[in-house]
């Protein structure tokens, strides 16, 4: 079992998973660094972007969920 606490990191309007690079030497081996992505951004470019507010969030969450299993 891993018992780090993790941090879902979710970008700036513009921004992607990439904008917080910076703060990785900052956190502790006691932290997983878990930046989330929308499509359309970053290492998702290549997808749809989301133009609805509740589709992002179900987004997020899935990505969340797949972090769990």
């Amino acid at each position: 079992m891993n018992n780090k606490s993790q941090i879902f990191l979710l970008h700036f309007a513009g921004g992607s998973c990439y904008s917080f690079e910076f703060l990785r030497k900052y956190l502790n081996k006691n932290f997983d660094f878990i930046p989330l992505e929308l499509p359309g951004r970053g290492r998702r470019y290549n997808e749809s972007t989301l133009l609805n507010k509740s589709l992002c969030i179900e987004d997020y969450t899935d990505q969340i969920k797949i972090l769990e299993k």
